[in-house]
């Protein structure tokens, strides 16, 4: 959404996308061009191999089963906001690419529950900019407002199960939607896992340890990534835990679709680690928690028989959960 970021910075919105999310599982759909408004599915990041959670230590008794209660008609209103500043270098030059933080609030509903899963339906009431210590001018301030404002309105549906998997999440929009916005939903599709860890199958108790191992791709990246729980906190109504993620790639081409005609990408290596501290209700999709990532990312810009441009680039993501209500 920040505009004056070079393309290749965007690698980084597409990969970390879905850094926090214990298997997200939204199917990567390409959407038949017609005309009017009609649900449509993003080309998201999308797991390619998402194992079941193993569980590493069931804790202390008592134990239970960690399971969401939603029931049809309740619902929810959560704040996202998310905060990445990275910095470029490249042939011996920095460069500080400071976005804005933006807090999307979405409220959801809860529809008809079915077995271990239930619809739900949400629509994006407000998305506010923060300038403070970006750096922007009048005019990029301007230029971004205008751009996440235009979510203000949009919504869709999707499903989600029992043990906190979302999947099939559609939006109601037309094809003829800004670019802009639609890389801002595709953004949305990979934090809305944040709003719940994937849940064991067996019951658990204080101290419990559970690890999901994905490979995500995004971008025609192909990325590792390996999230170990533990809970702190644990009542009949909710679950409080800590996470620690570790993501990774190998040397591969890149399919960035801003870069110039003729310029490719190739992304050589990426190491991140995260942590995550959260809380979540089982009776609605009600969360707060906070999330960080930090790590490097070296990239190859290549344009013919010009030596390619090699660039560092070291992140710093935040992502903030909380209830709205």
């Amino acid at each position: 959404m920040f505009r004056r970021r070079p393309p290749a910075a965007w690698l980084l919105l597409g990969v970390t996308a879905t850094l926090f999310s214990g298997c997200g599982l939204f199917e990567d759909q390409a959407s038949p061009p017609t005309s009017g408004s009609k649900p449509t599915t993003a080309n998201r990041p999308t797991p390619l191999a998402a194992a079941e959670p193993e569980v590493l230590d069931a804790g202390a008794a008592p134990r239970q089963e960690l399971r969401l209660r939603l029931t049809q008609g309740a619902k929810a209103t959560i704040a996202l906001t998310v905060d990445l500043n990275v910095t470029q270098q490249s042939a011996g030059t920095d460069q500080a690419l400071n976005g804005p933080p933006v807090t999307e609030t979405i409220e959801f509903t809860v529809g008809k529950v079915q077995g271990d899963h239930a619809e739900i339906s949400f629509r994006f009431a407000d998305v506010a900019v923060d300038r403070t210590g970006s750096g922007l001018t009048d005019a990029e301030y301007l230029t971004v407002t205008a751009d996440t404002q235009a979510l203000i309105g949009l919504g869709g549906r999707g499903q989600v199960t029992d043990r906190g998997v979302f999947s099939n999440l559609t939006y109601d929009h037309s094809p003829d939607l800004d670019p802009a916005v639609q890389a801002s939903l595709r953004q949305f599709e990979g934090q809305v896992d944040t709003l719940t860890p994937t849940l064991p199958e067996e019951p658990l108790g204080v101290g419990a340890r559970w690890q999901a191992t994905d490979t995500i791709t995004a971008s025609g990246i192909s990325v590792d990534q390996v999230t170990t729980y533990e809970v702190t906190e644990l009542t009949a109504e909710q679950v409080s835990y800590t996470a620690v993620v570790k993501q990774s790639a190998a040397a591969q081409d890149a399919d960035l679709a801003d870069l110039p005609v003729g310029t490719t990408a190739r992304l050589l290596s990426a190491d991140l680690t995260g942590s995550t501290t959260g809380t979540h209700s089982f009776t609605g999709l009600i969360a707060s928690g906070i999330s960080t990532l930090k790590g490097v990312q070296v990239i190859d810009l290549s344009q013919g028989k010009v030596a390619p441009v090699r660039l560092n680039q070291r992140l710093d993501l935040t992502i903030i959960v909380r209830s709205a209500d």
